[in-house]
């Protein structure tokens, strides 16, 4: 699926179930990792139908690798 290893907004807590905004609509969502607050960033793991199973990623980890400006070597 083209939806494997995009980012998602949590907007509905996930405990482990909520649900994600993700490419302009809303979709439940099972975190592999426990809870995970509102307005937090999950990368979609798997899709089953219309469930998402997600786990949370830090801003950084969610960043194109240049987006930081990279290191300075």
């Amino acid at each position: 699926s083209t939806l494997v290893g995009a980012i998602a907004v949590v907007r509905q807590p996930l405990d482990p179930e909520g649900m994600v905004f993700l490419q302009g609509e809303l979709w439940q969502a099972t975190s592999t990792d426990g809870a995970v607050g509102r307005g937090e960033m999950v990368r979609v793991l798997g899709v089953d139908g219309l469930r998402l199973t997600v786990t949370p990623v830090t801003i950084e980890a969610a960043l194109p690798p240049d987006a930081l400006g990279g290191v300075p070597g």
